[in-house]
């Protein structure tokens, strides 16, 4: 296993002021990691500082690649970690959602000789599991969230050739209670979130475009909208949302409580681009993680963009060394810096690994290890 650890402090020396805040305060930790063969797919950050990152990660114990779920603390430190194993069966954690009893609920997938199929975790605050269940009929759950009487899952029918976005509302111990499919043919589901009215949001993309769709709670379709290859959403504090994507250019798009457009932009290059994770930043702007190929120093480097609130562009970071890397979850941290996760196919070997990167306010963060 490879695990490097690089950690700094960073403060402003701003006068005296400046100075005695900065030494009362938590420092400002900044880091690159490069962990085990596997990869990160998603981030949650916890109250006390923590990080909870979710992915595939290789069991040392098996050489199996299984749905993981990781502690790490402030500074970059691996505390525990958790494995959710299927034998033979590739494990992925896509979504990690605190739940009212101090828990988790994880929702990701299972792939292998078996059809795939979606994983679904109830854990205790530990990451201990309290209840597993598997889906097979409702693939490549990509987001999950805790709603009154159980879980909602966002996630695709079976089927190679003709399968839809769908749905899925479970009660407490994981049973199925209902499930919505949606319209649109050969297009997954790439992210969900709640909405203020107890409803859902749901974002799906695949050739030539995508779309945003909204529920009620009941999971009936409330309106539909077109989107640029949608692969992330986030609620904003106005009740509308913030959807990123893209596929030759990053986009990033605001819409308003009822789907309709207030701004879009894009970013990028000349080469090809694009944004798998969008979060709100707390200065009220936006920051999206994905992967260039129009900047860097590999074939194609993880990708941070930070915005203001109308989606003007304040500045772009890349992380990688000379193969490829993409980052699939980002989060806006407490400390006013960013953290994005993903894999990096630049160390020499047959796999991928887990790539953590742990910038400041302004992106900053140490290069590629």
């Amino acid at each position: 296993m490879r695990h490097r650890r690089y950690a700094t402090r960073a403060s402003s020396w701003i006068g005296a002021f400046v100075l005695v805040v900065a030494a009362a305060c938590d420092p400002i930790y900044t880091f690159h990691e490069v962990l085990a063969p596997g990869g990160i797919s998603s981030l949650h950050q916890l109250p006390d500082g923590a990080y909870l990152l979710g992915g595939t990660y290789q069991n040392t114990k098996t050489s199996f690649f299984d749905a993981a779920l990781i502690r790490m603390n402030a500074a970059g430190e691996i505390e525990w970690m958790r494995f959710y194993p299927y034998t033979n069966l590739r494990g992925d954690v896509n979504s990690i959602q605190p739940t009212a009893d101090g828990g988790y609920i994880l929702a990701g997938e299972l792939n292998g000789p078996l059809p795939p199929s979606t994983l679904l975790v109830k854990t205790d605050a530990n990451g201990w599991p309290l209840w597993e269940r598997t889906y097979d009929d409702y693939p490549y759950a990509i987001a999950v969230t805790e709603t009154e009487g159980g879980y909602v899952f966002a996630a695709r029918t079976p089927g190679g050739s003709d399968y839809h976005p769908i749905l899925v509302k479970t009660d407490r111990s994981g049973e199925v209670l209902w499930a919505t499919v949606f319209a649109r043919t050969n297009e997954p589901s790439r992210d969900m979130v709640p909405a203020s009215d107890g409803g859902f949001v749901v974002v799906s993309s695949n050739s030539p475009g995508g779309v945003i769709t909204k529920t009620d709670q009941a999971g009936q379709v409330v309106w539909t909208k077109s989107a640029s290859f949608p692969h992330s959403i986030r609620r904003t504090s106005d009740d509308g949302y913030i959807v990123a994507g893209g596929k030759d250019d990053v986009s990033l798009k605001k819409i308003d409580a009822a789907g309709n457009t207030v701004w879009s932009k894009s970013y990028g290059g000349s080469a090809s681009d694009t944004a798998w994770a969008v979060a709100v930043a707390l200065d009220g702007g936006d920051v999206l993680a994905g992967e260039t190929k129009s900047a860097g120093v590999g074939v194609s480097d993880a990708y941070l963009v930070k915005t203001d609130a109308s989606g003007n562009l304040i500045w772009e970071k890349t992380f990688g060394g000379s193969g490829s890397e993409t980052a699939y979850a980002v989060l806006a941290t407490a400390d006013g810096g960013f953290m994005l996760g993903g894999n990096t196919g630049s160390i020499p070997g047959i796999y991928v690994y887990g790539h953590v990167v742990k910038t400041d306010a302004d992106g900053n963060a140490p290069q590629f290890p």
